[in-house]
């Protein structure tokens, strides 16, 4: 959905090479046994004046259409490279 809307897939770092624009996330590295954490995701989709480096953002329809696909996905947990748990988006949404 998101190179229908962008114009490339947000959720593959190598796409925003050259976009001009990009993503970053937050969290807490280590967390010990039963503590929970955080895990914040943002993705930068433009900007709302005219640049020539950066696109415009897309229109609120448009966003509207990717927000309305945003929990199709599953969040994969992996330590080094093995993975540990598997959430279903979908099911977690309010």
């Amino acid at each position: 959905m998101s190179e229908d809307v962008i114009g490339f897939n947000i959720y593959n770092p190598d796409d925003y090479n050259g976009s001009g624009v990009g993503f970053g996330h937050s969290f807490s590295s280590v967390l010990k046994p039963d503590e929970k954490g955080e895990y914040t995701l943002n993705y930068d989709l433009g900007v709302s004046e005219e640049n020539s480096q950066v696109p415009l953002v897309p229109s609120k329809e448009k966003l509207d259409e990717l927000k309305e696909y945003t929990f199709d996905a599953f969040l994969v947990v992996t330590i080094e490279n093995q993975e540990i748990a598997r959430f279903d988006l979908n099911k977690l949404k309010n």
